[in-house]
């Protein structure tokens, strides 16, 4: 017969069984059950503090976020203040600047206008003299030849 079919044997290896098991239950529950409770409660204790610093971070995200969305608007503000006052004093000055040009425009206009007011009177006067000349001459020439009038 076969040996593993002995059923003398069986109840040795039954007692050894169980003598096993027990040695085995105890070890791990005096061993192996606390550290790995130990080391599952660190990771919880790990994850916890890494969802409050999570949450802690996602808040200063946001509240940088406000800042950041306040400080842009207040730029924009900022910047659109000084491109009107850049717009109304570019404005100004090209107003002032055309001002000024149209003013001397017209100084040199009346320069001019009196220049030449002053050059067609003396023209003129030339003209006259030339004119008064020519007159004369004429009625000279008539009382010289008094014969032909």
């Amino acid at each position: 017969m076969l040996p593993q079919l002995d059923f003398s044997h069986y109840t040795s290896q039954f007692f050894w069984l169980l003598v096993c098991l027990c040695l085995l239950i105890v070890v791990m529950k005096n061993r192996f059950i606390p550290r790995m409770n130990a080391i599952i409660k660190k990771r919880e204790e790990t994850i916890a503090s890494g969802n409050i610093k999570l949450t802690m971070l996602e808040n200063e995200r946001n509240e940088l976020e406000q800042k950041i969305a306040e400080t842009n608007r207040n730029i924009a503000l900022v910047t659109a203040n000084i491109l009107n006052e850049v717009g109304i004093r570019y404005h100004k000055l090209l107003s002032e600047q055309l001002d000024n040009l149209k003013h001397d425009y017209e100084n040199e206009v009346r320069q001019l206008r009196t220049k030449y007011t002053e050059d067609i009177k003396a023209m003129a006067e030339q003209e006259s003299d030339k004119i008064n000349l020519l007159a004369e001459f004429a009625l000279q020439k008539m009382i010289f030849d008094g014969k032909r009038i």
